[in-house]
This record gives C-alpha cells, sequence and structure tokens, in this order.
C-alpha cells in the first residue's frame, strides 16, 4: 500500500538535498500565496521525487501537506485526503515543531 511504502522510506541523508527540502518548503508557501498554480505544482513534484528517490527527511510531512494541496488544487480529492493523511502519520516519526506547526495548519 502506498501510505505504507511511504512511511517505511530511509532518512534521508544528503546534506545538500535536506537543505534543498527545507528552502523549497518555504517557497512553497510563497507561491501558494501568489497563487502561482505552475511553479507551486513544480516545486511539490520536486520534493515528492527526491523524498522517494533520497528518503524521508524533517520536512517530510510539510511536503506530503503540499502535495495533498496540489492533488485537491487538480481536483483529486482523494489522493488529497490520502497524502494529508500521510503527511500527519509521519509527524508521529519526526519531533520538529516547527513542521508540526506547519503541517497541522496546511492539512
Amino acid at each position: 500500500e502506498y501510505m505504507q511504502l511511504v512511511i517505511y522510506l530511509p532518512l534521508m541523508d544528503d546534506r545538500e538535498k535536506l537543505q534543498s527540502m527545507t528552502i523549497l518548503t518555504r517557497l512553497c508557501g510563497y507561491f501558494m500565496i501568489l497563487q502561482d498554480k505552475q511553479s507551486f505544482a513544480m516545486i511539490v513534484s520536486r520534493m515528492a521525487r527526491w523524498t522517494f528517490h533520497y528518503g524521508l527527511s524533517l520536512e517530510s510531512p510539510v511536503v506530503f501537506a503540499y502535495y495533498a494541496i496540489s492533488f485537491i488544487i487538480r481536483g483529486d480529492f482523494a489522493a488529497g485526503a490520502l497524502n494529508g493523511w500521510i503527511a500527519l502519520s509521519l509527524l508521529e516519526e519526526f519531533s520538529n515543531r516547527k513542521a508540526k506547526a506547519r503541517t497541522i495548519f496546511l492539512v
């Protein structure tokens, strides 16, 4: 199942990718405010690909919250809900208060 696949991904250990994920999650918020759907979708897709390729990070709950929003924007509410649940489930794995606050706000 998709949710099990995500939750059991290894941890990301590439320092450059970890820093990039932090920057990209910040950019997503700006693109949402600007209502730039194309840039938002591009960044969310990149973060999702990196997560599946390089593993989970402290930003992963936020990444999956944004991923959920990207599905909802396209009208796929089932995929949006699933990724929202994954975002909330990942909060249990990571103790990052800032990511927790942002994730809960987004979902």
